[in-house]
This record gives C-alpha cells, sequence and structure tokens, in this order.
C-alpha cells in the first residue's frame, strides 16, 4: 500500500461556486481554511504577508490540496530572483498567453525546471521526489551529510533529498521520505519557507533506522481490503481528523451497502467511486468527496445521478450531527429536481439554499452548472 503525506489532488469543492487564483490578496487576513492551530499556519501567513502567497479569491489556501507544476513555478518566480542560465524552451503544453507563461520561463531558464518531450506538464501534481530536486536546484543546496532515508537508497532523487535533509528543510515521516508522494499545497509552503530561512549552522543528525509502525488507518485499510483501492495513499496526520475517522470506523458498515471503494488517498478528505464509474462531469472524477474541516464543521459533495452516492452522503451526514436527520427529505427534493431538469434538458439555475439546524448553518442543493450536489455543514457553536 502506498503511503504518503498527501492532500488532494483533486479541487475540494467547498462551495457551489469554482474558484481561480487571485493576483493580489489581502495580506493581514487569515485563510478561512487555515486556522491558527494548523500546523504550517506560521510559515503560510509569513508567506503571505510577504506577497508571495495569494491563495485563492474566496478566501482560502486549499491547503491539503496537492501542489501543481505551475503553481510552484509561481511561488519560486516570486520568492527568488532567478538568473536566466539556460536559453528559454517553448514548451508545446504553455502557449504564449498561458496565465503562468513568464513564471514558467523563469524557472526553465534558470535551470530549475526541466521538461520532458517538450511539454512542461503545468497542470501535474509535485512529488516529493520532484520537490527535493527543485529547491536543491532553486537554492544551489550542498549536501553537508550522506544520510539516506530508507526508501531513498536507491531512489534517482537521493542526492537531492540529503541535500534537503542535511539543511534542515525536511525531516522525513515517520523514518520514510516517501518520494513518489505528491505534495500538498501546506507542505510545499512550509518546505519553500525553510528554504527562504535556512540556518547556515544547521548540524544533521543520522536518520533513525526504526520507521514508525502502520497507523490505525492503515490497519483498517487491511482490515477491509474490498472497500479500499489497492494503492490507496494514506496521510500521517489522518488521525487528527475526529469526523474522518468516524467515517473509517462507524461510518464503514454504510459503504459496505454501497458499490463504492475508498480510491486515490486519504488525508483530511475522503474520495469514493465505483471503479467502473465514468463522470458525467469532468469536474466530478469522484462520486462522493468527505471533508472534515475541524472535527465539527464538514462538507460532502457527490454526484447527484448516483444513488448509491446519494444514499451514502445522507448516512454520513447523520452519522456526522445526527441534528441533520431532519434534512434528509429536503436533500431528496433536491436531487430529484436536478434530476429532473437534467432529464428533460431544462434550463436549471440552481437549487442551492442555507438552513438553520441546531449549532449548524448548512448550505445544500445542486449547482447551476449541474456537477455536483453539495450538504456544506459549518458548525456555529
Amino acid at each position: 500500500m502506498k503511503k504518503g503525506l498527501i492532500a488532494g489532488i483533486s479541487l475540494i469543492t467547498m462551495t457551489m461556486s469554482m474558484y481561480t487564483p487571485v493576483q493580489a490578496a489581502e495580506t493581514k487576513k487569515d485563510f478561512s481554511d487555515v486556522s491558527p492551530s494548523f500546523w504550517a499556519y506560521n510559515e503560510i501567513m509569513k508567506m503571505k504577508e510577504q506577497g508571495v502567497i495569494k491563495g485563492y479569491e474566496d478566501g482560502t489556501f486549499k491547503p491539503n490540496n496537492a501542489i501543481r507544476r505551475d503553481h510552484v513555478a509561481v511561488l519560486l518566480a516570486r520568492s527568488l530572483d532567478l538568473p536566466a542560465v539556460e536559453p528559454a524552451e517553448k514548451f508545446k503544453d504553455v502557449p504564449s498567453d498561458y496565465v503562468y507563461a513568464d513564471e514558467i520561463r523563469k524557472v526553465q531558464q534558470a535551470n530549475i525546471f526541466d521538461g520532458t518531450d517538450g511539454k512542461f506538464r503545468p497542470t501535474e501534481y509535485l512529488t516529493r521526489a520532484q520537490m527535493a530536486k527543485v529547491l536543491a536546484r532553486a537554492f544551489n543546496l550542498q549536501k553537508k551529510a550522506n544520510y539516506d532515508f530508507p526508501d531513498t537508497d536507491n531512489h534517482w532523487a537521493k542526492e537531492y533529498v540529503r541535500a534537503l535533509y542535511s539543511n534542515g528543510i525536511t525531516f522525513g515521516s515517520g523514518g520514510y521520505f516517501k518520494p513518489e508522494e505528491k505534495v500538498t499545497r501546506a507542505q510545499y509552503a512550509s518546505f519553500l519557507y525553510r528554504a527562504l530561512n535556512i540556518d547556515p549552522n544547521f548540524d544533521p543528525t543520522p536518520i533513525p533506522n526504526d520507521p514508525t509502525p502502520a497507523n490505525k488507518v492503515e490497519t483498517i485499510i487491511q482490515d477491509n481490503p474490498n472497500l479500499f483501492e489497492k494503492n490507496i495513499e494514506v496521510a500521517d496526520y489522518v488521525e487528527k481528523g475526529p469526523l474522518l475517522m468516524k467515517m473509517l470506523t462507524e461510518g464503514l458498515t454504510f459503504v459496505e451497502s454501497t458499490n463504492l471503494k475508498f480510491y486515490d488517498r486519504i488525508d483530511f478528505s475522503l474520495y469514493l467511486k465505483n471503479p467502473n464509474y465514468k463522470p458525467v462531469k469532468k469536474q466530478m472524477p469522484y462520486e462522493l468527496m468527505y471533508y472534515d474541516q475541524d472535527g465539527k464543521t464538514f462538507f460532502i459533495t457527490y454526484d447527484f445521478r448516483s444513488d448509491s452516492a446519494h444514499h451514502l452522503a445522507k448516512d454520513w451526514m447523520k452519522l456526522s450531527a445526527s441534528e441533520l436527520a431532519q434534512l434528509e427529505s429536503k436533500i431528496d427534493q433536491k436531487v430529484q429536481e436536478a434530476r429532473t431538469a437534467e432529464k428533460n434538458g431544462e434550463y436549471f439555475p440552481g437549487n442551492g439554499e442555507f438552513v438553520k439546524v441546531g449549532n449548524y448553518k448548512v448550505r445544500i442543493g445542486v449547482n447551476s452548472f449541474m456537477e455536483f450536489m453539495s450538504i456544506e455543514a459549518k458548525y456555529l457553536g
């Protein structure tokens, strides 16, 4: 089983609209999804204040989403005065009017990023091994010691990882580096911040040779192989999400009654689909996504055309907050409205609405693009 510090690689859809990055952002205000208790809060906010990190126009940073190659290029271009040491290369998949074409050109000319077969692959996600190479090149890091993680001893990125570790930029996870796993936006922010504020006197110590044992989620997967994709990735911090853990324990019974399986990764989100699922909309690569924001506030988005996802969403909603059971009929109604409109080819303006139930403010409904049904339950306290 492949484990990792992942976050998403797909877009976490928390509201009824699609978001786009902004070019300028208010620097004194926190991101709505990065609380002061978040493990990388200080690094993210300091770079936000410096204008390196902008976030999204809805006020979020999406810290647990995997970071794309073009976004890495942008952060480096904002952080460093990059010298042009290589001639500019025209990538097939980066047209001159691409939003980040200038930043991509800068990191390529600075010999930080390489293309493959004439392509930059801007929207692909960065792996930890690739991250090591990028930062080692960008900051001209020199290794101070030949310490290796058990999973990088024979890896192509070994020298780059050595450079990061021996300069105090990475410390691994559970005794491993996990080179092939995707880097989240929060993780990259943390790595970049350390590289920008490197301690020249850092003295590396040998890497412990007693990696930590499998966490609780990995044991759950081993005990329920029929419910999980074979190569599903698991973040080390998943047990910090109370609601997420509840869905992976008490909530498994509901999954067993459907044809859905967990796939892709488990971080602060859970992704499920039938192995033969063919999404009608590209924005819905999964049939159901569950996001645990802080142990009380949670979001569920799902393909309203899927009966399995529809029933699981309601069961998990009630498991997350029993007081929301009264919304079940309203959810049924909104899904039926969307299904009818789609069947008849009718114009659909969306049917989202806010409802106050007990300690929760809940937004429910199918968006106007008919991509997904959303149940967004914000805990008010």
